[in-house]
Protein backbone atom coordinates (compact mmCIF):
# COMPACT_ATOMS: atom_id res chain seq x y z
CA UNK A 1 0.00 0.00 0.00
CA UNK A 2 2.83 2.39 0.88
CA UNK A 3 4.39 1.87 -2.57
CA UNK A 4 1.10 2.73 -4.28
CA UNK A 5 0.73 5.94 -2.26
CA UNK A 6 4.29 7.00 -3.12
CA UNK A 7 3.69 6.23 -6.82
CA UNK A 8 0.53 8.35 -6.95
CA UNK A 9 2.33 11.24 -5.21
CA UNK A 10 4.99 11.26 -7.95
CA UNK A 11 2.72 10.53 -10.92
CA UNK A 12 2.34 13.69 -13.04
CA UNK A 13 -0.98 12.58 -14.56
CA UNK A 14 -2.37 11.66 -11.11
CA UNK A 15 -1.41 15.07 -9.68
CA UNK A 16 -2.99 16.98 -12.58
CA UNK A 17 -6.23 14.99 -12.39
CA UNK A 18 -6.55 15.21 -8.63
CA UNK A 19 -9.42 17.37 -7.37
CA UNK A 20 -7.55 18.17 -4.15
CA UNK A 21 -6.11 21.71 -4.23
CA UNK A 22 -2.41 21.90 -3.40
CA UNK A 23 -0.99 24.58 -1.13
CA UNK A 24 2.53 25.37 -0.09
CA UNK A 25 3.29 23.99 3.36
CA UNK A 26 4.30 26.59 5.92
CA UNK A 27 6.49 25.76 8.87
CA UNK A 28 4.54 25.73 12.11
CA UNK A 29 5.80 27.27 15.32
CA UNK A 30 4.25 27.28 18.79
CA UNK A 31 2.41 30.29 20.15
CA UNK A 32 3.88 31.19 23.53
CA UNK A 33 2.36 33.39 26.21
CA UNK A 34 4.23 34.15 29.43
CA UNK A 35 1.39 35.86 31.28
CA UNK A 36 -1.86 34.20 32.32
CA UNK A 37 -4.94 35.63 30.55
CA UNK A 38 -2.77 37.74 28.21
CA UNK A 39 -3.47 35.68 25.07
CA UNK A 40 -6.71 33.90 24.22
CA UNK A 41 -7.87 31.59 21.46
CA UNK A 42 -11.47 32.25 20.41
CA UNK A 43 -13.67 29.78 18.52
CA UNK A 44 -17.17 30.39 17.23
CA UNK A 45 -19.22 27.23 16.82
CA UNK A 46 -22.70 27.33 15.50
CA UNK A 47 -25.72 26.24 13.56
CA UNK A 48 -26.73 23.43 15.89
CA UNK A 49 -30.06 22.95 14.20
CA UNK A 50 -31.24 19.73 15.84
CA UNK A 51 -31.07 20.66 19.51
CA UNK A 52 -34.21 21.41 21.54
CA UNK A 53 -33.00 24.70 23.08
CA UNK A 54 -33.18 28.17 21.58
CA UNK A 55 -29.39 28.71 21.55
CA UNK A 56 -27.79 27.59 18.31
CA UNK A 57 -24.32 29.17 18.61
CA UNK A 58 -21.48 28.82 21.13
CA UNK A 59 -18.42 31.02 21.76
CA UNK A 60 -15.43 29.24 23.33
CA UNK A 61 -12.39 31.10 24.70
CA UNK A 62 -9.21 29.35 25.89
CA UNK A 63 -6.31 31.05 27.70
CA UNK A 64 -3.05 29.97 26.04
CA UNK A 65 -0.94 29.71 29.21
CA UNK A 66 -3.30 28.25 31.82
CA UNK A 67 -5.63 26.52 29.32
CA UNK A 68 -8.61 27.99 31.22
CA UNK A 69 -11.78 27.54 29.17
CA UNK A 70 -14.84 29.80 29.07
CA UNK A 71 -17.89 29.12 26.94
CA UNK A 72 -21.05 31.13 26.34
CA UNK A 73 -24.14 30.78 24.22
Amino acid sequence: MKDAIEYVKRCDFCRRMSSVPRQAVAEMSPVVSGITFAMWGIDLVGQFLKIPVKYKDVVVAVDYLSEWVEAAH
